[in-house]
């Protein structure tokens, strides 16, 4: 059996407009991989110049038009890779920052192991680095799409990522498939990547994530559908979910603004979810 190190692994970002942040985040996948596959979604300003000269034959990069998405942009690098003959891919978002020794932790553990698809992580914004040799990693039924590694295997057996989803629960929906397909997703009992996520907003001491109008369809809408597609196979994780949106939902009505907005863009967002095939 092949392990992923740095030769045999394709790290591949998908990129909309990044924060400063992500320039030092580069550095950190030259010590993961030889070669990063940046896929930029349309961004405002060319993200090649943030690759300073020394650090350009580390990195390939496709630039899009416009935005497409995260499904399209996972699904370049899925192409990308299995067109060079690479044996792994670990999907990273432009602002989480992983250990730079995550292939050899994944590695590691895969030895000797058989029928995996997916192994992932979590995230904090700070993580002890010192605690990875205590990890275990247990079976789940998901894994979010930053830090995950992809064995290329698994996409002849699923397909790629679903392009109609754009945005969000991208990572649910593509981690079940495998699963259903019958291979093992694993997840980390400790988190191997440093993230910050976007803009919460706190009011009465309750957090809300604050998404816009826009996210809040796309995220009402593939809820709603991987709710259909998944209901019969995963009935429990399926009702868990049902219970977090909802819950989500009604944090939203007391912590942020906008909500007339935002309620329109959750309704149109079911009345797609029921229709999208």
């Amino acid at each position: 059996m092949i392990y992923p190190d740095r030769h045999n692994t394709l790290v591949v970002v998908v990129t909309y407009n990044p924060d400063i942040d992500f320039v030092s985040h580069l550095n950190r996948y030259v010590e993961i991989a030889e070669k990063s596959l940046i896929v930029d979604n349309n961004s405002a300003f060319n993200i090649k110049e943030l690759v300073c000269e020394p650090l350009h034959s580390y990195f390939e990069f496709l630039l899009s038009k416009e935005n497409k998405g995260i499904a399209w942009g996972l699904n370049q690098g899925i192409l990308y890779a299995l067109e060079n003959g690479y044996s792994y891919i670990l999907t990273l978002d432009q602002d989480s920052l992983p250990l730079k020794n995550i292939l050899e932790i994944y590695g590691e553990f895969l030895k000797d192991k058989e029928g995996i698809g997916l192994i992932g992580t979590s995230f904090l914004e700070k993580i002890d680095k010192d605690t990875v040799n205590n990890n275990v990693f247990k079976s789940k039924l998901s894994v979010i799409t930053s830090g995950t590694l992809h064995s290329v295997e698994i996409f002849s057996q699923v397909g790629l990522y679903n392009e109609k989803l754009f945005i969000d629960s991208v990572d649910f929906e593509f981690s079940l498939r495998v699963k259903k397909a019958g291979y093992k997703v694993l997840r980390s009992t400790i988190p191997f990547l440093e993230h910050h996520l976007g803009s919460p907003i706190s009011r009465y001491g309750i957090k809300s994530s604050n998404h816009n109008a826009i996210r809040r369809y796309y995220m009402t809408r593939n809820h709603i559908y991987v709710t259909k597609k998944f209901f019969k196979s995963f009935p429990w994780w399926i009702i868990k979910k049902n219970v977090h949106f909802a819950y989500s939902i009604l944090i939203f009505l007391i912590v942020e603004k906008q909500k007339k907005e935002k309620i329109k863009e959750i309704l149109r967002g079911v009345n797609d979810g029921f229709a999208l095939q």
